[in-house]
């Protein structure tokens, strides 16, 4: 005959452990963010424990081990019960974890290295600006890169509305164009 007690002591080395089961469990526990936003709890202890941010979905950083001070908090049990985030006791998670933080640290290699290269480029192009694009990602250009990305998208927005008027204007001697909307005032009988 299988107890209650042997029952639970199962679900919970498979992986699957509910709020109540924090009372009598001391091993490690690993969380998931199930939302497209971010998680973030701080209970403002000084000991830092009870301290926990989890990415959204999409980003690689919605893994993380979860800290049990954080895990007994009633705000954070509430995004439990309602599924916003999976809590587990399972070890395959620790290997998950592993796998999200080598493509965080693989993302910033990348993004550093494409810093390194655009900053190896002519002096006089070294201006860098700072461009983020729609899912969040932060992208470095030179201001030429940037001035021609503009034009190239002034262009397209010019050939899909025809009301768009070009304007030529000079900077720093080179001469540009920018596109403008027209706008059609009607005039009263008798006005000029």
């Amino acid at each position: 005959m299988v107890t209650k007690a042997a029952t639970k002591k199962t679900a919970v080395l498979s992986g699957e452990i509910h709020p109540l089961d924090l009372r009598t469990y001391d091993g490690p526990l690993y969380v998931r963010n199930n939302t497209a936003t971010m998680i973030s709890h701080d209970d403002g202890g000084r000991d830092g424990n009870g301290r926990l941010t989890l990415g959204s979905v999409k980003s690689g950083d919605n893994v993380a081990i979860l800290p049990i001070d954080v895990a007994k908090h009633p705000s954070f049990q509430k995004l439990w019960r309602s599924g916003k985030v999976t809590v587990t006791t399972d070890p395959e998670m620790e290997a998950v974890l592993m796998v999200a933080d080598a493509k965080i640290a693989e993302k910033t290699q990348a993004e550093a290295k494409a810093l390194m290269a655009m900053m190896d480029k002519d002096p006089s192009k070294k201006d860098l600006v700072q461009r983020v694009l729609k899912d969040g990602t932060v992208e470095y250009e030179t201001v030429e890169d940037k001035e021609d990305r503009e034009a190239e998208e002034q262009e397209k927005l010019r050939s899909d509305d025809p009301s768009l008027v070009a304007e030529t204007y000079y900077d720093k001697g080179v001469e540009k164009v920018r596109y403008t909307k027209a706008v059609l005032q009607p005039t009263l009988k008798g006005e000029k």
